[in-house]
């Protein structure tokens, strides 16, 4: 191994692990914005959010990466998703699922 690598320690190692863990308790919430924005068939939420309409395959490799997405912003929010996007950007990560879970469900 080259002399400036060092191998991943224990702390670096939980970030994966929180990741995923972040990924399965929103699994259900994260299909239904998928099925909605994207009309996906099939949906596989792991490290990454995988989803198949079909005729064609996606991925996302984050929530935050699809959350942030103007697209399924517009989708979702209409006129009103940059207001949306600067509340979930103002929210800590931690509890950043849960404002998406209340706006989502939320909406009229």
């Amino acid at each position: 191994m080259a002399s400036w690598r060092k191998p991943l320690e224990a702390p670096h190692m939980s970030i994966w692990l929180q990741e995923n863990e972040r990924n399965a308790k929103s699994a259900e919430l994260l299909k239904a914005i998928v099925r909605e924005v994207y009309g996906a068939t099939e949906i596989g939420v792991g490290h990454h959010i995988m989803w198949s309409t079909g005729s064609c395959t996606d991925e996302q490799p984050s929530v935050d990466t699809l959350m942030f997405d103007h697209h399924v912003a517009k989708t979702l929010w209409g006129e009103s998703w940059r207001e949306v996007l600067t509340a979930l950007a103002l929210e800590p990560a931690v509890t950043r699922d849960e404002v998406l879970r209340r706006l989502y469900y939320g909406r009229s």
